[in-house]
């Protein structure tokens, strides 16, 4: 992962963007992993609260390129900026510092695929087209609501498998 990591921050450089394929769930609805690429740009100035960043992050295998929504921009003790981060079908937030974002992103490029595209039903979209606005509006106000369906759901979905697994439910 680091060469196209590598690869991506050399592309922004020379060619004033990259193209990125993210994979994975966390950003869903909006970007589908697999069915839809991105295009990041460099970063000029502060990220602005709900801009899509592009960062970098160990994980287990690796260093990472992730596309998260920017929720918070907080300081630490020395007086740094910290970025909240988190996919907009995430529950966990992720927290990073400036030197691991790559950049942002300018648009989202919708490859194919199955999916219905209710939302944003253009094949391509800038990150000002007032449909992704008023998305990105919506979606960010509704956190509160959606935190709570998705807590509910995995604890009704924990329910189910333990009354499963217990002999009373056993038929």
């Amino acid at each position: 992962m680091n060469d196209y990591i590598s690869s991506c921050r050399r592309q922004i450089e020379q060619n004033g963007f990259a193209l990125v394929f993210p994979r994975g769930v966390s950003m869903r609805p909006l970007i589908w992993g697999g069915q839809h690429s991105v295009a990041v740009i460099p970063l000029d100035g502060e990220p602005r609260r709900g801009e899509l960043i592009v960062f970098t992050m160990m994980r287990e295998n690796g260093e990472a390129g992730i596309v998260h929504r920017l929720v918070d921009v907080r300081m630490n003790e020395n007086g740094e900026s910290v970025y909240v981060m988190r996919g907009d079908n995430n529950l966990v937030c992720e927290y990073i510092n400036g030197s691991q974002i790559i950049g942002r992103v300018s648009e989202v490029h919708r490859l194919g695929g199955i999916r219905p595209w209710y939302i944003i039903p253009q094949r391509k979209f800038t990150v000002r087209d007032r449909s992704y606005c008023v998305y990105s509006k919506v979606w960010s106000l509704s956190w509160p609501l959606r935190r709570m369906i998705y807590l509910l759901r995995a604890h009704t979905y924990g329910l189910i498998a333990r009354i499963r697994k217990s002999p009373a439910g056993r038929s």
